[in-house]
């Protein structure tokens, strides 16, 4: 845990974590130590202690939770008491896995084409990294999966993503008064952006309801009951059999760009760090890449099961990722899964 306005910069800095580790041999379980001279990093390696940590925080909404929701809105399916949202998040990732598979596996070569084009223009006034090519691929991943070919070609899908990255910067700022700060200027300007954000996806949903794509039902009545059939992409708004209202939709289709964005990108991010790290792996993944595009009569698909280092590459750069700024946790359950000697 970090204090403060920002995230501890070390993601998969191997060092840092070797200092983490050496801290705790030296100082215990629970080590403290300042990144700067507001930012103060918790490290707690004790099971129980984290156990009780968690238990003290059941069902109090975060700063964290406070923040998404003054930026972003309400919504029913990122809030902090996991089972008040269980049922509606294994309903969305059943029908999102279902219905949305098919449209992924087509997906990557146009994404690729599109993020290459921004990286160019980026490239010309310079300042590319590793963190805004991660992000570019994430969001335009993500982007494409949920809404399709429209929004690639979406016009206003650069602006969306600027929106959205620096609305999740500045809205911890922001919640962490006890007040809200009306007399600031800087707030008003931080809610005219939230304000624009939910402009635009209200645009992208509207190109979506004319294509008749996933997130269609969005303008209908909160009160009009509907039954979710086999192509009816209203489940994403069916709740205790009703649409909910407009606002909290809302929230909930910018949570999932926002979760899902900052989530892929760092395990881009990480995947991409590895590979540089570890040339002899990146070498390995790309024979095995070779290999079965040589073995596999659709060239779009290829058998991931069967390519051990890409898929322990991918796994390991998950294990690393660090909490995001707004991401909050999912369950108390869930929350600790260690043994003693576990680190």
């Amino acid at each position: 845990m970090a204090g403060g306005n920002d995230v501890w910069p070390v993601k998969d800095d191997v060092a840092s974590m070797d200092l983490l580790s050496k801290s705790h041999q030296i100082y215990g379980p629970v080590v403290k130590l300042w990144l700067g001279p507001t930012q103060l990093l918790v490290s707690i390696k004790d099971p129980e202690l984290i156990k009780e940590m968690l238990l003290q925080a059941e069902d109090k909404l975060p700063l964290t939770g406070r923040a998404f929701r003054l930026a972003f809105g309400r919504s029913s399916l990122f809030v902090s008491s996991f089972d008040k949202v269980k049922e509606r998040r294994n309903s969305l990732a059943s029908e999102l896995n279902g219905k949305l598979f098919g449209r992924a596996i087509g997906i990557p070569a146009r994404v690729v084409d599109c993020v290459m084009d921004r990286i160019q223009n980026v490239m010309a006034r310079g300042g590319l990294d590793c963190a805004m090519v991660s992000q570019h691929l994430a969001f335009t991943i993500l982007g494409a999966t949920l809404f399709g070919d429209e929004f690639l070609a979406w016009s206003k899908a650069t602006v969306y993503e600027e929106l959205l990255m620096n609305i999740a910067k500045d809205a911890c700022f922001w919640a962490s008064y006890s007040v809200t700060p009306f007399w600031k200027q800087g707030f008003w300007r931080f809610q005219h952006f939230c304000s624009k954000l939910k402009c635009l996806t209200q645009d992208i949903i509207q190109h979506c309801r004319q294509h008749k794509k996933v997130f269609c039902e969005m303008d209908q009545s909160p009160y009009n009951e509907t039954k979710n059939t086999g192509g009816d992409p209203a489940f994403l708004w069916e709740f205790d059999g009703h649409l909910r209202g407009r606002e909290e939709s809302c929230g909930d289709i910018v949570s999932l760009m926002f979760h899902g964005s900052i989530t892929t990108a760092g395990l881009i991010g990480n995947i991409l760090a590895s590979l540089v790290t570890h040339p002899d792996i990146q070498d390995k993944i790309h024979s095995e890449i070779i290999i079965m595009r040589k073995g596999s009569q659709e060239q779009d698909r290829l058998d991931v099961d069967r390519m051990p280092f890409l898929l322990a590459t991918v796994y390991e750069s998950a294990r690393l990722l660090p909490a995001g700024p707004l991401l909050q946790r999912c369950s108390l359950k869930h929350d600790l899964v260690k043994r003693k000697q576990s680190t």
